[in-house]
């Protein structure tokens, strides 16, 4: 595990449980490499306080750390993240239609692929005049209380409704707005097979949300989508079969950044209360670090900010993006780190899932000690030897944590 990572037991909140996942079983060939070699490489758990569990339970007031950080399958992993972002991302910003475009288009074979062995949940596809649902609910309408020069638009937001086969006729289930994955260069429709697993795993309605993501507009027109989405999810309860004491919010990557700023935009409209709970896979963020300066980091850890993560906020905060990282106060629809402790204090619980190997890992740890500190953290996981989106609602022992 990163050298970096701080004692658990500085950031505060000590009813907050910090669970290290080691069951579940990474997808890609240097992943499972890694784990065959865990126990080779020495990963200890130096307890500082309290019990210490395995197996996916919980570790609580541990520090995490890893001997061998020279191992093969380290720099295997790290030659194989440069050859991917390589080739892309430093024309991203310059060519983000033709990105968005290849990005679904090698999308769609994959998601067909999946449809065929998914199955257990029927998919309905709605369209909501958002602008409509924020104006009807009164309060903020539809201007953003993070960013009070942007006023929302958006008449024509897909939704892809998911309810599980089998669930009794009439009856009410759990409601959770997911936020699909694919950073800035996928669509919800591409994203049906993975709503309808959750669906059926979970034993909830899913509503796959089809956000503008950074490709598509600029933030944070993302996250207000999201929050549109629960509010008409809680006016047509009924119609939907659900249960609107029990919507929650869920995103991953890029859909993780949409859903962590719409959970703060909900508190500073005074309504986080409309969601029961809120759960981040790996959600896409920005170091404060992104900029340098960069003494001291090891190669991996500056490609990742220097190149990827930078790359990718510049497409969400648009070409002023310098002026709105700039050197005061950042605004916290971007920069999710930056939100004020208070505002944190009042979003809702939420569930943080960070793996060893991701491109947001620093931060994202960084965002689950924040949660903490403010009170807002329900539960911290952690996956070693995994990768960025390794975690899906395809292994048994994943879903368990969820």
């Amino acid at each position: 595990l990163h050298p970096h990572q701080q004692s658990h037991t500085e950031c505060g909140n000590p009813s907050a449980r910090f669970r290290l996942a080691l069951d579940s079983r990474p997808r890609s060939k240097t992943c499972a490499s890694a784990w065959s070699s865990r126990e080779k490489e020495a990963l200890t758990v130096r307890q500082s306080k309290g019990s210490t569990h395995h197996g996916g339970r919980s570790v609580e007031g541990a520090t995490l750390e890893r001997r061998g950080t020279r191992s093969p399958w380290r720099s295997d992993f790290l030659k194989q993240q440069h050859k991917l972002f390589d080739k892309h991302l430093p024309i991203v910003r310059d060519h983000i239609g033709a990105f968005v475009a290849e990005g679904d288009k090698g999308m769609e074979s994959f998601a067909w692929f999946m449809r065929m062995m998914v199955g257990g949940a029927t998919c309905t596809d709605k369209v909501v005049d958002a602008n409509t649902v924020l104006e009807a609910a009164g309060g903020q309408g539809r201007a953003s209380a993070l960013c009070p020069t942007y006023t929302y638009n958006n008449s024509n937001l897909k939704v892809i409704v998911t309810r599980p086969k089998g669930a009794p006729k009439g009856g009410k289930l759990p409601a959770l707005v997911w936020a699909h994955g694919g950073g800035i260069a996928t669509t919800a429709k591409n994203w049906d097979w993975c709503g309808k697993a959750w669906a059926k795993a979970l034993g909830a309605v899913v509503l796959n949300v089809d956000f503008r993501h950074g490709g598509l507009a600029e933030a944070p027109a993302g996250a207000m989508d999201l929050v549109a989405v629960v509010k008409w999810v809680h006016v047509n309860a009924d119609e939907l079969g659900v249960l609107p004491e029990r919507v929650s919010v869920a995103g991953q990557s890029g859909g993780g950044f949409e859903a962590s700023v719409a959970c703060l935009e909900l508190a500073a409209r005074g309504e986080a209360g409309l969601v029961r709970a809120a759960f981040m896979d790996v959600p896409l963020m920005w170091p404060t670090e992104m900029l340098g300066p960069y003494d001291g980091m090891s190669e991996w850890r500056r490609f990742e900010h220097e190149v990827v993560c930078k790359q990718i906020y510049m497409c969400y905060a648009g070409p002023d993006w310098e002026a709105r990282w700039g050197e005061g106060e950042k605004a916290p629809w971007l920069n999710i780190l930056a939100a004020p402790d208070d505002l944190m204090a009042k979003s809702p619980k939420q569930v943080v899932l960070s793996v060893e190997f991701d491109i947001c890992r620093w931060q994202v740890d960084a965002y689950a000690a924040k949660l903490q500190r403010c009170g807002a953290l329900a539960d911290f996981v952690l996956l070693p030897g995994a990768s960025h989106m390794d975690a899906n609602p395809f292994d048994k022992n994943f879903l368990k944590v969820w």
